[in-house]
């Protein structure tokens, strides 16, 4: 969490100037995003798993899951074509492990741990009809992999628990085509699609003001 707070207070310092400048001028205008991130590309960073100390044993994993991502972002607009912000998500990820290399596929444990992104992220809108918006989208920061939890099923003194690290993966995303619809005052709904580390399609709700 150390990491993520100083991560945001200096992605929000390097907005604060513009974003000061723009007021001066009044030709401000925000939005705000909350929205969920379906089919991402990444895969989970390997972890090391607990060995059974009995038998010298290594466990291995699967049947891992991961969660929709999260996503609430922060946008301004530079004109009326260009904007750009700051977007953090949140997934978590799961999982079983069993003996590796068993006659017998039984479950010995599970796991389970979280992740969180932040990245900047700019685009542009390129067509207006109506209250529709067709735009593209572009994002770069870091993905922040927690610790994995592991608990087991039972005899958990015949594990060893290996030492537990986060990872730190690059993050991105490129949304050639997305679609926004202002269907009230201040409200729009939009999704988008491409490829993405947090979701090749995204859906959501905006707030403009």
């Amino acid at each position: 969490m150390k990491h993520i707070s100083f991560i945001l207070l200096a992605l929000l310092s390097f907005f604060a100037l513009p974003q000061q400048t723009a007021a001066q001028n009044g030709s401000v205008n925000h939005e705000i995003f909350v929205s969920c991130g379906f089919l991402p590309i990444n895969n989970l960073p390997s972890f090391s798993m607990p060995v059974h100390a009995g038998l010298m044993a290594q466990t291995e994993a699967y049947n891992k899951k991961k969660s929709p991502y999260i996503q609430v972002g922060y946008m301004m607009h530079f004109g009326e074509k260009i904007a750009a912000g700051l977007e953090y998500a949140y997934n978590s990820y799961k999982g079983d492990f069993r003996l590796r290399n068993s006659a017998t596929s039984t479950r010995v444990g599970k796991y389970k741990g979280s992740c969180h992104t932040i990245m900047l992220t700019a685009k542009y809108d390129w067509l207006t009809r109506g209250a529709f918006r067709f735009y593209s989208r572009i994002g770069a920061g870091v993905a922040l992999v927690g610790k994995p939890d592991y608990s087991y099923d039972a005899n958990s003194y015949e594990y060893t628990t290996p030492d537990r690290e986060g990872k730190t993966r690059f993050a991105w995303l490129v949304a050639p085509l997305g679609v926004d619809w202002q269907f009230v005052n201040h409200l729009s709904l939009f999704v988008e699609g491409g490829v993405a580390t947090t979701g090749c399609v995204n859906a959501g709700v905006k707030a403009l003001f």
